[in-house]
Formats: C-alpha cells, structure tokens, sequence
C-alpha cells in the first residue's frame, strides 16, 4: 500500500548526505533496479518492474525480427515485412491523432495554470493591501495633546 509523507517507503539515503541515494553493496549493472524493486509497497517499483518488462518483451521482438530472416522463408518473410509496414501506416495515424488530443490537454493544463497564477496574484495583491493597512497604522503619529 502506498503511504504519503514521512510515514512512507523511500529511498534509504547516506548519513552525510541526506539527498543522496546510496547502495550498501557493491554497484552492479542491476543493483539499483533491485534495490528500488525491493519495496513492494512502492508504487515506484511496480512502474519500475512493468517498464523492465516492456524493455525485455521489446528486446525479445527486435532479436526475434533481426532473425527472421535466417529461419523463415520468403513468403512467410514477405507477410512478416508487409504486416510491419501496414503497423507503421497504423502508427503514423495514430501519431497525429495523439498529438492532436495532446494539444488540448495542454491547452487545459496552460490555462489552468494561468488559473493558478491569477489566484497567487490576487492572494498576493490581498496580502499587500493588509501589510500597507498595517503599515499605516504603525506609522501614525500619536496626537500632541496625549
């Protein structure tokens, strides 16, 4: 379960320097993978561990397509290279249609910041009006008569 805050899993960090991360053992090729996917309540391991396992499924196709052609024969390998080609149509497609959907999320995501930004400001302007209320109050002289 992931917990919030100082109550939950983090990093284990060197005594003299508190920002830093560190590994007790002798660093390896895989000691910070293990040592991040150690923490099963960490949801940083769980996306740690699926991106793992895209990048092994994905050396897998690239090994297995660089092969092909050594095993299978020319018309098998035909149907291999048009199903790609068809795949790269597909994706092409599909970029545009993601970068144009993209493109409204960050226009929602500016102009929500703007919203943000507006809120500061006006949080802000408040403050100034209270420090220049304040401001002239302390500032006042007393009367001469008391």
């Amino acid at each position: 379960e992931f917990v919030k805050g100082l109550w939950g899993s983090r990093a284990r960090c060197h005594p003299d320097q508190s920002f830093q991360q560190y590994f007790e053992s002798s660093m390896g090729l895989f000691s910070p993978m293990r040592g991040l996917l150690s923490k099963s309540s960490s949801s940083l391991a769980r996306v740690m561990g699926l991106v793992s396992l895209f990048g092994v499924y994905s050396a897998f196709f690239n090994v297995s397509l660089k092969l092909a052609p050594i095993f299978v024969d020319k018309k098998a390998w035909d149907l291999i290279f048009n199903f790609l080609n068809e795949a790269q149509r597909v994706t092409t497609v599909l970029n545009m249609v993601v970068s144009f959907l993209f493109s409204f999320y960050v226009l929602g995501r500016v102009s929500w910041w703007w919203e943000t930004m507006n809120c500061c400001r006006g949080i802000q302007g408040r403050n100034h009006d209270l420090a220049m209320l304040l401001s002239g109050v302390a500032a006042a002289q007393a009367p001469v008569g008391e």
